[in-house]
């Protein structure tokens, strides 16, 4: 049974009406609506760009669309894109201060370098050049990288310094 058996109208008229709507929608696709001071006048914007009102009886032509950049944005330098443009902030003096001299009568620093440094070096010198060497000397290797990094983590301090403030943001 169809819906609209029982209003006594066609169903191909209301599809006849809707075409009929479409084409006059197209027909003013171009024009630009009027505003009026008042909500609701005639002229003023309606629903999907449409113009309400009595378009029969105006008289006064629609402004003319711009058609190049130019013409909507000037023929000056501007390009219409705004750009940020950070302000100039003074020159800042700051000198880092000169790094620590290593120390000199510390045994646990030079252990750690020469365990870090000299460990890995001296297993891949095992690797490549004395492939057929007893493995002792690459466990020896690996444990001497290893204690080199012992002693790297037991010589950070255990707290940190009393003077310094408990915020761990940036000190500026």
């Amino acid at each position: 049974m169809n819906s609209h058996s029982g209003s006594g109208r066609d169903p191909r008229d209301d599809a006849h009406d809707v075409d009929r709507a479409f084409a006059d929608i197209i027909s003013h696709w171009g024009e630009t609506a009027q505003r009026s001071a008042g909500p609701g006048a005639a002229g003023t914007a309606g629903p999907a760009g449409t113009a309400r009102g009595d378009h029969q009886g105006s008289t006064s032509t629609p402004p003319r669309r711009p058609r190049t950049v130019e013409e909507v944005f000037g023929a000056g330098g501007s390009s219409g894109w705004r750009v940020h443009i950070p302000p100039e902030e003074p020159e800042e003096d700051y000198v880092p201060p000169p790094p620590a001299p290593l120390p000199r009568h510390d045994p646990a620093f030079w252990g750690a370098l020469a365990g870090l440094a000299g460990g890995p070096l001296w297993l891949i010198w095992l690797s490549v050049v004395a492939t057929g060497a007893r493995p002792i000397w690459s466990w020896l290797a690996i444990a001497i990288t290893l204690t080199g990094f012992a002693l790297v983590v037991l010589r950070l301090p255990a707290r940190r310094d009393p003077g310094h403030d408990q915020d761990d943001g940036a000190i500026v």
